[in-house]
């Protein structure tokens, strides 16, 4: 699975943790720095929502970050 800060820098949405954070929680995601940090190190798995959220976000497809 590529890392969402490999998807997150190759956006052509440039995007900080905290601005990542907020969008996510508009979209219905109640996540925190810690669990973001989480998900961008590989130290947690992210759900089918998260995943669904952060590609809405970023405007790509969701099974762009289902590649490995």
């Amino acid at each position: 699975m590529l890392s969402f800060m490999m998807v997150l820098s190759a956006s052509t949405i440039p995007m900080k943790q905290k601005e990542l954070i907020s969008q996510m929680q508009v979209n219905g995601v109640d996540i925190d720095p810690s669990s973001l940090s989480k998900l961008e190190g590989q130290i947690r798995m992210v759900s089918d929502i998260e995943r669904k959220v952060i590609a809405k976000i970023l405007h790509v497809p969701v099974d762009l970050l289902l590649r490995e």
